[in-house]
């Protein structure tokens, strides 16, 4: 009787959408198809006896509208497909399976393959996902694995992760990191050997109009702290017309960075000497190209050696040590010292702390700017210990102070001052 009621129902519902329906002496069901249905429900040809659902044709497969969720945190399912293991098995276990490939599986030049294709949105609580991955359990595994490799189906991971990836992944917009960034960090770069990728105007950065250092000199480096608050987002509830305050949760590296001290560069004042580092994002801020800056400080310690090594060796700015010095002169600079100026770096004030014998002629602190101009000259004497030089006195930026007692300069150091 049930039987019979089943199939007077099916008959009806799909009478004006299939020209066959039938139910074979083994229990399966055939749609639409002339031949015997190898499946347990066969639509258009005779389907695959590994499936208890096969069909083909030029129609879309399923579409579901789901009743509406009258209950807080009703799901509304769509389809729900699960693979369980009842018995200890190496066996792969598939809650879906899904392939796009041409018919005859040969590459084809045109057209579009997706092998999953989901689309979710338009709920003004935040929770939009269009693909939701969750590792239960546990043992070690990912919610998201992502290959390139065709022959690999999946390999042991040890840990467990939101995501995992075997192979090369590209992003092409922005990146952001509540925890650490681990492992060899490389950044496509100019090389006469690289045929892969393109440059235009290559050429020495030493080679532009004012001088990195002169331009790095203008920087200030600051330090702050990171705004906890900053992170709690203001969301609309599920149930009532307030707001409720939801927290991310934080990885053990972002706990640690909360009572930790950053360092950083001032965009806005960045974007005036190197206009190329600074990227205004989506939200009207601005971020910092820290990566490209490694080369531009490699060529200010270029800069500043080679400047050091004029001001060693050049007698026009330096006096130079003699090679013939007489007892008297040779046993004063022995015992002439000059130390690190304190603070460093330094903005209303700092110090040059030395040292003199009693029997000193005449001595000098000069103070060059990095084009190895003289900014200031200072008369000392034994009985003096230190020097005091105000900020206001010079221009921000980076300076080489010398000692020079009896006319033989006993050493030179570099002081940093901002404002």
């Amino acid at each position: 009787m049930k039987k019979s009621l089943l199939f007077s129902i099916l008959t009806i519902a799909t009478t004006s959408a299939f020209a066959q329906f039938r139910i074979q002496a083994d229990g399966n069901i055939a749609i639409n198809t002339n031949g015997s249905a190898v499946s347990p429900l066969s639509m258009n040809y005779e389907g695959n006896p590994y499936y208890y659902m096969s069909f083909k044709g030029n129609r879309n497969g399923f579409y579901a509208v789901n009743l509406d969720g009258k209950d807080e945190y009703n799901w509304g399912i769509g389809s729900s497909i699960s693979s369980r293991v009842t018995s200890q098995s190496l066996s792969f276990n598939v809650g879906l399976l899904t392939t796009s490939f041409p018919y005859d599986n040969q590459p084809q030049t045109y057209g579009r393959s997706f092998g999953l294709f989901s689309i979710a949105g338009n709920f003004t609580s935040g929770y939009n996902y269009s693909v939701f991955g969750l590792l239960k359990g546990t043992n070690n595994g990912a919610a998201i694995y992502g290959t390139s490799t065709e022959t690999d189906y999946g390999q042991y991971i040890d840990g467990r992760y939101a995501g995992y990836f075997n192979g090369d992944v590209k992003i092409t917009g922005s990146v952001s990191l509540s925890g650490s960034l681990r492992g060899t960090m490389l950044t496509p770069s100019y090389s006469p050997e690289n045929s892969k990728l393109e440059y235009k105007q290559v050429k020495s950065i030493s080679e532009t109009k004012k001088s990195i250092s002169a331009r790095v000199a203008e920087l200030d480096a600051v330090s702050f702290y990171k705004d906890d608050n900053a992170e709690k987002l203001r969301l609309p509830s599920s149930t009532k017309g307030d707001t409720t305050t939801y927290t991310p949760q934080k990885s053990f590296i972002s706990k640690q960075a909360e009572s930790k001290m950053h360092y950083g560069l001032i965009a806005n004042q960045l974007e005036k000497a190197f206009p190329d580092l600074v990227y205004e994002q989506e939200d009207g801020t601005k971020a910092i190209n820290y990566i490209e800056m490694i080369p531009l400080l490699v060529q200010t310690i270029n800069d500043l050696n080679s400047r050091i090594a004029t001001l060693e060796n050049d007698g026009n700015i330096l006096p130079r040590r003699s090679a013939t010095l007489d007892i008297e002169d040779t046993g004063i600079i022995s015992k002439a010292s000059l130390m690190q100026n304190t603070p460093n770096p330094f903005s209303s004030q700092t110090q040059i702390r030395f040292t003199l014998p009693d029997d000193t002629k005449n001595a000098y602190i000069y103070i060059f700017d990095m084009t190895g101009k003289m900014k200031k000259q200072i008369p000392i004497n034994s009985a003096m210990e230190s020097v005091t030089i105000n900020g206001y006195e010079l221009p921000a930026g980076i300076y080489l102070y010398s000692l020079v007692v009896n006319g033989q300069e006993i050493d030179t150091k570099r002081m940093i001052l901002s404002k």
